[in-house]
């Protein structure tokens, strides 16, 4: 019996991979659009589904993608990138290629390799040097296999108030909101449209020594110091309720 392409690693295991430094600068000179990412991801193998996946996330933070979609075809599957909430084809894929790329995922994700027939949802994390990036997955049962949404949480997305791009007097008076010791600001917006950028931008601008900070999130997205946030789990009773 032929052995895995890409058998168990410790680091797979753990939820977090390394990429090398030579592929981020790689990846970071020579794919600055679309037409490169599918340039650079064409004629991989299963055996190379590794490195093609540490290519893909790489390029995602590099093109400002917020996801990536895997979704099976008869013969094979589709790649699309979201970028700035709309989704745009990257690359078709071969079926070796996507059954090894689901299955390295499902496994650094510890999602169970064994179910297809049921949702599920994982993470992991991967270094790019000193700097952990967490990404999240979800894969949904479909008409031709397994389709996987696999979203980044790019770092630099955690940004001020002050960056958020809004006016002048809508940002004097949101400030003036969030300094109320009660209240309800609703955040709203199709996928990508920025709606936790915002939210976690409120939560740097309250955030400070003497008030306490907690947070009911599904999932949490990224993880903030000062901040107590915790993650809900319905199948266990605890809601948001």
């Amino acid at each position: 019996m032929p052995s895995s392409p890409n058998p168990p690693t410790q680091e797979s295991l753990s939820g977090q991979i390394q990429i090398p430094s030579s592929l981020v600068e790689q990846i970071r000179g020579e794919v600055q659009n679309l037409d490169q990412l599918k340039e650079k991801l064409t004629g991989a193998s299963p055996e190379g589904v590794t490195n093609f996946l540490h290519s893909l996330l790489i390029a995602i933070l590099n093109l400002d993608a917020s996801d990536a979609h895997i979704e099976p075809e008869k013969e094979g599957a589709k790649i699309r990138l979201r970028v700035d909430g709309l989704l745009h084809d990257v690359i078709e894929l071969p079926l070796g290629i996507y059954e090894a790329l689901l299955s390295r995922i499902k496994l650094i994700s510890r999602i169970k390799l064994n179910i297809s027939d049921k949702p599920q949802d994982g993470r992991f994390s991967f270094l790019l040097g000193e700097d952990a990036v967490e990404a999240r997955v979800a894969t949904l049962p479909a008409e031709y296999g397994e389709a996987i949404v696999l979203r980044v949480l790019n770092p630099k997305n955690l940004i001020e108030v002050q960056e958020l791009g809004l006016r002048k007097e809508v940002l004097e008076t949101l400030r003036k909101e969030l300094k109320k010791p009660n209240g309800m600001v609703i955040v709203t917006g199709p996928t990508g449209s920025g709606k936790t950028t915002t939210l976690y931008a409120f939560l740097k601008e309250i955030e400070r020594p003497e008030i306490k900070i907690i947070t009911i999130e599904d999932p949490i997205e990224y993880h903030l110091e000062g901040v107590s946030q915790t993650q809900v789990h319905p199948e266990k009773g605890y809601d948001f309720e």
